[in-house]
């Protein structure tokens, strides 16, 4: 059977920060995670001791076991690659290369709508997302495609919305589902850490109303950028200069 949507989420709380209400007026949804993956050796990363965990072996499987309680109120289903989020892997993966295990998960859902993040200069792993998943609605056909605004990093970023885009509306939970703040509770070990970094703009994100879509042109039209211009980037922003 068909699944009507397919949503592409960075990583394990994304979908449901910035597509509740999608999710919410659509049950049957599929979630796919593309930094899903958990490090051959075990190791500790920052963010994961900020959170409570004592290695990435026990955060992936606390991050994967919360985002499948949070998915499962909105009637959605999980799925997720094996590609490792930019705390354990600095060498970030070609977007070309998640193209291909994006548009092979096409294949098998078969979806309606492909719902993908906006990407931006406010997170790595979500811009080569986005330029994967641009690139993998490049290759499919009879597929609708739909930017969402990355939560909560645009309440606080400047974006453009797609070129040749429209905007939409996601329409209303359906009667009985879970609140976006409900749902949001699943993820216990991120959020103290998420409102430490994100200030009040955390509180905004879980107002379904700061939610934004677009339907976008099957042609992508953002330039791929290259590893070694993404690296630079990273780093002029690591240095303060953006």
């Amino acid at each position: 059977m068909s699944q009507q949507i397919l949503v592409v989420s960075p990583h394990y709380d994304d979908a449901i920060l910035s597509c509740y209400s999608m999710l919410a007026a659509n049950p049957g949804a599929v979630v796919l995670t593309v930094f899903g993956g958990a490090p051959a050796v075990p190791t500790t990363a920052s963010w994961d001791v900020e959170c409570g965990f004592s290695d990435s072996d026990v955060a992936v499987a606390a991050r994967r076991s919360e985002d499948l309680n949070a998915l499962t109120l909105c009637h959605a289903s999980q799925s997720s690659l094996d590609f490792l989020d930019s705390q354990y892997d600095p060498k970030r993966p070609s977007p070309t290369r998640l193209a291909e295990r994006v548009a092979r998960e096409i294949d098998h859902a078969n979806p309606r709508l492909l719902l993908f993040p906006l990407g931006g200069r406010w997170h790595v792993d979500h811009e080569i997302a986005a330029e994967a998943c641009w690139l993998a609605l490049g290759r499919s056909s009879g597929l609708i495609g739909v930017a969402y605004l990355d939560l909560p990093y645009g309440l606080s970023n400047r974006w453009s919305a797609p070129p040749d885009s429209r905007e939409l509306s996601a329409g209303n939970p359906l009667q009985g589902m879970a609140t976006k703040a409900d749902a949001f509770a699943c993820y216990a070990s991120q959020a103290a850490p998420l409102r430490d970094a994100h200030k009040d703009m955390l509180d905004r994100a879980l107002d379904p109303a700061t939610e934004r879509y677009w339907e976008v042109s099957r042609t992508p039209r953002r330039p791929v950028l290259t590893n070694k211009l993404r690296w630079l980037r990273s780093r002029v922003r690591q240095l303060g200069g953006a």
